[in-house]
């Protein structure tokens, strides 16, 4: 039997049919409306002929290990311990992004807790892990050179053409460097150049 002498006073009693006999204080263990997760317990006071608050219950939960929780099943009024993985990040194998489990239970078939090594990526589930999209990758660097290099010729001009200055030669150089990913004859490259600091000069 619990010992309540240190706990307040006076203490609630429930009978067989799940209300209390008497008004009083009982210890509720809360649990998460949602998700039924164990979130802690305090003394809270009962009025006669009344039930636990809501999300409470006045069964104390198990023990749950490393990766588990207590989960209390609402329909049979029990607790139960399952595996979790609740704020852990993973990511959808169907398009790579990232979010956190936030419900009890196995991962989900559809995840993988591997982060995916670059934007265009697929899992490969033979393999079990990412596999880069180089295709892609070279498109999206075609486009980003395209777009700088269009702000590059502006600034060039607005700098040094205008004024019918010759171009600096790393500005020559950065701009061919930009036009030769953008049309494709550089194959090799994975990043856009470093702008030259004569292309702002001070």
């Amino acid at each position: 039997m619990t010992d309540d002498t240190n706990k307040p006073q006076p203490r609630a009693s429930f009978g067989d049919d799940g209300f209390t006999v008497n008004s009083g204080y009982i210890t509720l263990y809360a649990f998460d409306p949602y998700t039924g997760v164990y979130k802690g317990s305090w003394e809270g006071w009962v009025q006669i002929y009344s039930t636990e608050p809501a999300g409470s219950t006045r069964f104390a939960p198990p023990t749950a290990n490393d990766g588990q929780v207590a989960v209390f099943d609402n329909v049979n009024k029990k607790w139960n311990v399952l595996e979790s993985h609740i704020g852990q990040t993973v990511w959808r194998k169907a398009d790579a992004n990232a979010f956190q489990i936030s419900k009890p239970g196995p991962l989900p078939a559809d995840v993988v807790t591997v982060a995916p090594p670059a934007l265009y990526g697929h899992w490969d589930d033979s393999t079990q892990q990412w596999i880069v999209d180089k295709a892609a990758v070279a498109n999206a660097l075609k486009q980003q050179a395209l777009s700088v290099l269009s702000v590059a010729r502006m600034q060039i001009y607005n700098n040094y053409g205008i004024f019918n200055e010759d171009t600096p030669d790393d500005c020559v150089a950065y701009i061919r460097a930009l036009t030769a990913i953008a049309k494709g004859k550089d194959t090799t490259s994975t990043a856009l150049p470093e702008a030259p600091a004569d292309l702002n000069p001070s």
